[in-house]
């Protein structure tokens, strides 16, 4: 029982190490993506802040798993928390252009609260220079290494909380002012999927904690489908928040995505999850594949664009409904 148990959460580590670097490509796509967006457009900037953040938390999460000199090791981890740090900000102020959107603008106060987010974050990034807010690596707690928690550790992660409140009082407020059933419903979806970049960090903050470091098995269960509902709340909020601002039918903004999801994130996870797997049975049987490692890189990407083109009438017809679904056909 215990050899099945060490088992699955070699398992579950390996799994999960595979689908942070995957969840690291989406992001970036999606950041990429953006750029498609008008980004001088208060509401796409905020938004594109968050996504930078969030592929900032999971890129050297993805890192972190690699690295071995423990210098290095230490700069990955600030970044991380460089990450963190910036996510509140983006919030309040992503909450705010959502009220103004539904004819709610500031009247000084919530100006003020977004100008002094800007100005904490900046204070908690500085901070991340010396060792007010993070300090030391710890590297022989398990289940990860991680950097200590320091005197400013408390007064960041009520700043965070109170911050995170205040932006989904803004929020909910944004989906009882939409007036109508197609701007809630996409409302709605905006809010829902903006929990995904707040609750992808929740496995990496744990590190450290005794609960953590007794309990791999769950950690590692937890961590997987943490990672995998964020990824699916990022693509519902960038979803969600290509309709913003844009005069184009709805049928050209999900294709887009949706394609550009298939084409970008999928297909370079899945690359890199066969890649991986070939480099591990390698390992564990003790033969060189990284020929084979190459040959299975390259096919599965022409393989994977093969098999967009091949069935994006299936998927489109199936993510398309109503109005949308006849334009498709014609």
């Amino acid at each position: 029982m215990i050899n099945f148990s060490s088992e699955l959460e070699t398992l579950l580590r390996a799994f999960n190490d595979v689908l942070t670097a995957g969840l690291a490509i989406t992001a970036f796509s999606l950041v990429i993506f953006t750029f498609a967006f008008r980004l001088r457009d208060r509401l796409t900037f905020s938004f594109s802040l968050i996504i930078a953040a969030t592929t900032l938390v999971y890129a050297t999460s993805a890192f972190a798993l690699i690295i071995k000199e423990a210098g290095m090791l230490a700069v990955v981890l600030r970044l991380f928390w460089v990450g963190i740090v910036i996510l509140p900000a983006g919030y309040f102020n992503l909450s705010d252009a959502l009220l103004t959107y539904t004819g709610k603008p500031s009247r000084g106060r919530r100006r003020w609260i977004s100008l002094l987010t800007y100005g904490v974050s900046l204070f908690f990034l500085l901070s991340l220079a010396t060792n007010w807010l993070v300090d030391g690596l710890i590297t022989d707690i398990p289940p990860e290494p991680f950097l200590q928690r320091s005197f400013l550790s408390g007064v960041f992660s009520f700043y965070f909380v109170l911050i995170l409140v205040l932006s989904w009082y803004n929020m909910i407020r944004a989906v009882i002012r939409s007036v109508t059933p197609t701007s809630r419903r996409r409302m709605l979806y905006l809010v829902i999927g903006a929990i995904g970049p707040i609750i992808g960090s929740l496995p990496y903050l744990l590190y450290g904690t005794k609960f953590a470091s007794e309990n791999g098995l769950f950690l590692w269960l937890f961590s997987v489908i943490v990672n995998l509902t964020s990824g699916v709340l990022i693509i519902l909020m960038s979803y969600a928040i290509s309709f913003f601002g844009f005069p184009w039918p709805d049928r050209i903004i999900k294709t887009r995505l949706f394609r550009w999801i298939m084409r970008g994130p999928i297909t370079a996870s899945l690359t890199l999850g066969a890649t991986t797997l070939v480099r591990r049975i390698g390992d564990i049987t003790g033969v060189d594949l990284s020929a084979v490692a190459v040959l299975v890189m390259v096919g599965m990407i022409v393989l994977l664009e093969f098999l967009i083109i091949l069935f994006a009438p299936l998927w489109e017809k199936i993510f398309f409904a109503g109005a949308d679904r006849n334009d498709l056909e014609v």
